[in-house]
């Protein structure tokens, strides 16, 4: 089943058992033709506390979207080299991710999805430079994995109390 039609009955069947409205995804502004990795990097820090993420986004982003914003998330086995695939409309959004991949892909296919979601409107308008904007959500969840700080801190502590040795 196409991922707009199962999007659009499990959002049905959630308005038929009364489930509450989520809150929606944001829809940030972005044009891919001004595109910087800097302002890309920017905008992927301001998402990670947007959505509260933590240090480590990868732990918390689906959780985070499926609860909070509603996101349904589905995993099937794709065909081919596909990871992933998302669409937003008036059900919501959904997301698509490959299950025949390791989880590590998952991840980083979620991350790239959930640019493609929080800019929706803005690449809608430039969907004739759909590649630039692949490969700006390419990029963007880079900065969706741990913070390299924090991640040095960890070890540090670990290496301290000798939990862990060089």
């Amino acid at each position: 089943m196409h991922l707009l039609e199962r999007s659009r009955r499990y959002a049905q069947l959630e308005e038929w058992c009364g489930e509450p409205p989520a809150q929606a995804l944001p829809n940030l502004q972005f044009d891919p033709a001004g595109a910087t990795w800097t302002s890309v990097a920017s905008m992927a820090d301001s998402m990670r506390r947007l959505f509260d993420l933590g240090s480590i986004p990868a732990a918390t982003l689906q959780r985070t979207i499926e609860d909070s914003y509603g996101v349904k998330i589905f995993t099937e086995t794709l065909e081919g080299d596909q990871a992933a695939a998302c669409v937003r409309s008036s059900f919501g959004a959904a997301v698509l991710l490959n299950g025949a991949d390791a989880p590590w892909r998952r991840n980083f296919s979620l991350a790239h999805e959930v640019f493609h979601l929080v800019t929706w409107d803005a690449v809608e308008l430039a969907w004739d430079r759909a590649a630039l904007a692949r490969v700006t959500a390419h990029s963007v969840r880079t900065p969706l994995v741990p913070d390299s700080r924090r991640i040095r801190e960890s070890v540090k502590i670990l290496l301290d109390r000798q939990v862990i040795a060089c």
